[in-house]
C-alpha cells in the first residue's frame, strides 16, 4: 500500500512484454523473489542474481 508517508514515488525499472501471459508469469517469478534480488535487478547487478 502507498501512504503519504513515503513521499514521491519513481518508476525504477520496467519490462514489456507482447503476451500478457508472459508478463503475468514474470511478475509472479519477481514476486517470489527476496528483496536484495529484486534491488540487483533493479540496480543492474545482474551477475548477483
Amino acid at each position: 500500500m502507498i501512504t503519504a508517508r513515503e513521499g514521491n514515488l519513481s518508476i525504477v525499472y520496467t519490462e514489456s512484454y507482447e503476451n500478457i501471459n508472459e508478463a503475468y508469469a514474470r511478475e509472479k517469478q519477481l514476486k517470489g523473489w527476496s528483496r536484495a534480488k529484486k534491488k540487483s535487478v533493479v540496480l543492474g547487478n545482474l551477475e548477483e542474481l
